[in-house]
């Protein structure tokens, strides 16, 4: 079973949205290579396309979210690369009501925000600190 709206179809019309005409062979083989696998497969996943693989692979064999963060987790080496990226895909997948409130209420940034903040998008600047525009 996979998560609700997840097929392949649908994330190759997203490589044909995103990607530029000279690199979607290349995505589209690396898509393919990750809907074959199980996530263990991608051992060498310290890199950016090796981690993409390894979550994708998780994500399409999900069945909730925190079953794919879960089989992301359990394919070891790069974890929390693999499971960021996971989470990003399985996130736009479910939406944050997805998330338990028991892990919303861990969710922390950047100082003074919480789950709720980061879900709605808003971050405030308070006087004396950096906001993301002086980064």
């Amino acid at each position: 079973m996979t998560p609700a709206g997840f097929t392949a179809s649908r994330f190759y019309g997203l490589l044909e949205l995103a990607v530029p005409g000279s690199r979607r062979e290349f995505w589209r083989g690396t898509v393919d290579e990750a809907l074959a696998c199980e996530p263990a497969a991608f051992r060498r996943n310290g890199s950016a396309v090796g981690a993409f693989k390894c979550a994708l692979s998780a994500v399409a064999r999900s069945t909730s979210l925190e079953d794919g963060l879960q089989l992301a987790i359990d394919a070891g080496h790069d974890t929390d690369t693999v499971a960021a990226i996971a989470g990003a895909l399985l996130g736009a997948m479910h939406g944050a009501s997805a998330v338990p409130a028991q892990r919303r209420e861990q969710l922390h940034g950047w100082p003074g925000l919480d789950a709720s903040d980061q879900s709605q998008g808003r971050l405030r600047a308070r006087p004396g600190q950096q906001t993301p525009s002086a980064w």
